[in-house]
């Protein structure tokens, strides 16, 4: 619903106080691992603060580098979400869920909306991209590169965080898009839902966009998307976009989805059931997926690629569990495991490693193979496919933690001495067999297996 006639959003604003002075500094939030700092930024001519929150790996090795997670809050307060935040990813990365980050808390104003204002006194965009981000790179141990660095937000911060994306796309690995506002293409439309007071729109409007339809158009990510399509496509950033079913931002995100996929954009894209305008509970709706985005990011695939799937597009799995795109056939955690190769497969130089996500049981065995089962497809095994097959090299079994295993160095034997990869190089297939431990799943075998992982070994 429009708020106002265009020719009546003038009269309005003469009505509203002049425009706010800018937050640049808020009071410290204190809770454990979190650290309060500022810097003097030339672009505001002001003083800036900021929030980290240190994982305890950080402290317990002094000569490790860490990457870097900036987290974009939504409307309302800047240092809200930072005590409720740190203890989740403190959680998380205490038990196994999540590689040990740096989780960075900029101060993006009540009201900011992680955007260059229209008449340049507040700065937001460049304060963040080209000033604090080498802030931190100087004052911590960061991987100080594109390849260490993610963004993440929740509401007017997934707003950020995609703008942030589409517009340089060459600052980070991955960006996390999560119930995400404002996306309409007019601010003045409001959402169904909103309860804001028109004068504080309108004065945001004015803050921000200097009530200029034709500026708040421009900085939207609906536009930055289009006019940068190419530089995000070439950029291989991984993308996901989640907004709960019952949350009113779900219209305009949905819109922004079908864009993207217009645009050739990869994204991953989640709406869970039931999930409103919560950023906690859509991150636990998305369960297991939630931290597979994060490895992904972090950790892109290496050599070769991945074949036989269990989502129906190869040999259908025993018991119709299919197990999603990409997977291995599912398990009794609901979705099945999928196998990623990481590092470069040279038996000159090996940096080739594997990783399977997520199993359920106690024990996971990887293995390589000379061939492709069944010609590639797959044959039924277990509660699973056979995806690798001839001559079979048992590279070892390892114990998941946080339903996650990774077989290579630097813990254990290069793959390419293990298994005797000729100097000359050559085709191998790979695959991860684990125990699913609930006999009435599926099959009484009570196994299953990850997807196949194919690679031509250089010499």
């Amino acid at each position: 619903m429009k708020l106002l006639p265009r020719p009546l959003v003038a009269l309005a604003l003469t009505s509203l106080s002049a425009p706010g002075l800018a937050q640049w500094v808020t009071p410290p939030v204190s809770a454990p691992g979190v650290e309060y700092r500022t810097f003097t930024s030339a672009a505001a001519g002001a003083v800036v603060s900021y929030h980290v929150w240190l994982p305890p790996p950080y402290s317990a090795q002094p000569s490790a580098r860490f990457p870097v997670l900036y987290w974009l809050h939504g409307s309302g307060s800047a240092t809200a979400p930072i005590s409720p935040l740190s203890n989740w990813f403190a959680t998380a990365v205490a038990d196994g869920r999540m590689p040990p980050v740096l989780v960075v808390f900029p101060n993006g104003m009540p009201y900011g909306m992680w955007c260059n204002s229209r008449d340049g006194t507040t700065p937001m965009e460049d304060v963040v991209l080209d000033e604090l981000i080498p802030e931190v790179d100087a004052s911590y141990r960061t991987v100080a590169t594109r390849a260490g660095r993610l963004v993440e937000g929740f509401s007017m911060g997934g707003q950020g965080a995609a703008r942030f994306a589409f517009r340089r796309p060459d600052l980070f690995a991955g960006a996390s898009i999560l119930g995400a506002g404002p996306l309409q293409l007019d601010f003045l439309d409001e959402p169904p839902c909103s309860s804001m007071p028109l004068t504080l729109r309108l004065q945001i409007y004015a803050d921000v966009w200097g009530s200029d339809p034709t500026y708040y158009l421009a900085q939207t990510p609906r536009t930055l998307a289009q006019q940068n399509a190419a530089a995000i496509q070439s950029s291989g950033i991984v993308l996901r976009q989640a907004v709960g079913a019952a949350d009113c931002m779900l219209a305009n995100n949905v819109l922004m989805h079908g864009e993207l996929q217009q645009l050739g954009i990869a994204h991953e894209w989640s709406a869970p059931a039931n999930v409103g305008h919560d950023a906690l509970a859509l991150f636990n709706a998305l369960g297991l997926l939630n931290w597979e985005f994060y490895r992904d990011a972090l950790f892109p695939a290496g050599s070769g690629s991945p074949y036989c799937f269990g989502d129906g597009s190869g040999a259908a799995c025993p018991c119709g569990n299919s197990g999603g795109v990409g997977r291995g056939c599912a398990s009794t955690l609901g979705i099945g495991a999928r196998l990623r190769a990481h590092g470069v497969a040279s038996v000159s130089n090996d940096s080739f490693t594997l990783s399977v996500y997520p199993v359920p049981g106690a024990s996971v065995l990887f293995f390589q193979g000379l061939s492709q089962s069944g010609g590639g497809p797959g044959t039924v095994f277990g509660d699973g496919l056979r995806c690798a097959s001839g001559s079979v090299i048992r590279l070892g079994a390892k114990t998941p933690t946080a339903n996650y295993a990774v077989w290579g160095p630097p813990s254990d034997t290069p793959i390419s001495v293990k298994c005797q990869i000729p100097l000359a190089g050559g085709t191998r297939t790979y695959q991860a067999w684990y125990r699913n431990p609930d006999p009435s799943f599926c099959s009484a075998d009570t196994f299953n297996l990850s997807n196949g992982w194919t690679v031509d070994w250089l010499p």
